[in-house]
């Protein structure tokens, strides 16, 4: 009989500390949430300098507000140039006014973010996010070939960068004259040599170029060349209104610039900014994200069209070294493709 009731005890007993480390994690995590609500509370306010059209950037803003209702928040939609043009001066005056920014180049001014992993960090692939958690990817943006479905049959669609050195292709590739960061993510993949090899036999099929990834799609879709290199979302955004265009999965690789998101290294409001972070990095923000038409970073967030899935694409993304060196590789892009300045 004690020994039943030994084994009894000893079973509730392993029971309850199972459940114990079991709840553990979520107790922590719901801890320090609250704990940063409260402080979020007492700020109440929240800048966020965003390279995002305002358009996109709105509805994100308006959902977190919704779920925190206490916040009053507000985002300045400019370049990412602008940015960080503006982070730059205002840290030299000693101005910090905002707390949170988001743009692709934020590598660029590493010194004025503070470091912070976010629990939601977890959900977004290693290779996309900053090892100190200055920077954190949440959208794409996938350098592709799009062709116009009426001009180009499947037989001939180009499934490989070398198939774009055809004679058939010459004059017949719209480009936009400002993807250097393309054209560096390339010589981080290949190496400088192969890539300035391949650029230049690419150079001479006499690329047509234009200012502006939307625009050179927009002239694909109405036939004013088979070929071009906008954006993937872009490209799929087009389909969806029935356009007749489509792009290219097979590339290796495809190069994807990144969209980052950091915090002031001196914010005026530190837990509402933690907690936007958290919020945009989190399922719900991510498929806020997909459902604008954007590409979310989160593995387990699928885009709008299952084609567009990082897991399935040979993905290169933009090292840091090209952002840190964009004049160099700026200069090299044009000195190939003789662009004038």
């Amino acid at each position: 009989m004690f020994r039943v009731r030994f084994s009894i005890v000893m079973a509730m007993g392993i029971a309850i500390l199972v459940c114990v480390y079991l709840a553990a994690p979520a107790w922590s995590q719901s801890a320090y949430l609250s704990s940063l609500v409260e402080g979020a509370k007492k700020e109440g306010r929240l800048v966020w300098y965003t390279a995002m059209s305002s358009s996109d950037a709105k509805p994100i803003l308006d959902a977190f507000v919704k779920t925190y209702p206490f916040v009053e928040a507000e985002f300045v939609d400019i370049t990412s140039p602008r940015l960080i043009q503006r982070v730059n001066m205002e840290a030299l005056a000693g101005k910090w006014l905002f707390d949170v920014a988001s743009a692709n180049n934020l590598v660029a001014i590493a010194d004025k973010l503070l470091p912070y992993l976010s629990p939601e960090a977890d959900g977004i692939p290693k290779e996309f996010r900053d090892a100190k958690g200055r920077w954190t990817g949440y959208d794409h943006n996938y350098y592709v070939l799009a062709y116009n479905t009426k001009m180009v049959g499947q037989a001939d669609v180009p499934r490989r960068y070398e198939d774009l050195l055809e004679p058939k292709w010459k004059s017949n590739i719209l480009m936009d004259e400002g993807d250097h960061a393309w054209y560096g993510a390339l010589v981080g993949a290949w190496g400088k040599e192969k890539a300035d090899a391949f650029m230049k036999k690419l150079a001479a099929q006499d690329i047509q170029w234009r200012r502006g990834h939307t625009l050179l799609l927009q002239l694909v879709a109405a036939g004013e060349a088979p070929l071009g290199m906008p954006y993937a979302n872009s490209t799929e955004r087009f389909k969806r209104q029935g356009a007749p265009v489509d792009w290219v999965d097979t590339l290796k690789p495809i190069v994807t610039g990144l969209n980052y998101i950091g915090i002031s290294a001196k914010p005026k409001n530190p837990n509402t900014a933690k907690l936007f972070v958290d919020f945009m990095l989190s399922r719900h923000g991510q498929e806020i994200i997909r459902d604008r038409g954007r590409l979310p970073a989160r593995s387990s967030v699928q885009p709008l069209s299952p084609k567009a899935h990082s897991t399935r694409l040979a993905l290169q993304r933009i090292p840091e070294d090209v952002y840190l060196r964009n004049s160099y590789f700026a200069s090299e892009f044009r000195r190939i493709f003789k662009l004038q300045r």
